[in-house]
């Protein structure tokens, strides 16, 4: 995939945000780095990054969020408030699955995302 100054400049935004930006909220910062960016550019850029495997795409609710940090960890979101933390300890066990053999079938990816609300 080309690497362009919009992409590129996407991108670092994620990797440095420890939140769970909309597109919008993207489209946000990255104007103030590069006025001229249309909030069309943010959407089909977002997109290819997730179909590149650099960020992942959250869907909360109606909402999609996008997260640029390690790709392997996993999310807990909260139903009321659509908080959403990250977290590390499932990654044990979607590694095991990943090595299983399943007929005719070899996990690529595995996503979880758990659902609860904060008490």
């Amino acid at each position: 995939m080309k690497q362009t100054i919009q992409r590129q400049a996407i991108l670092m935004f994620l990797k440095e945000t420890k939140t769970h930006p909309t597109a919008e909220q993207v489209y946000g910062k990255v104007k103030k780095r590069i006025p001229s960016i249309s909030l069309g550019t943010v959407y089909r850029n977002l997109h290819l990054l997730v179909e590149d495997g650099k960020i992942m795409e959250i869907k909360s609710g109606s909402r999609v969020r996008f997260d640029g940090q390690d790709l392997n960890h996993q999310h807990l979101i909260d139903k009321k408030t659509g908080e959403i933390q990250d977290t590390h300890e499932l990654q044990e066990m979607i590694d095991d699955i990943k090595k299983k053999k399943f007929k005719n079938f070899k996990p690529e990816d595995v996503s979880i995302i758990v659902y609860g609300n904060r008490r």
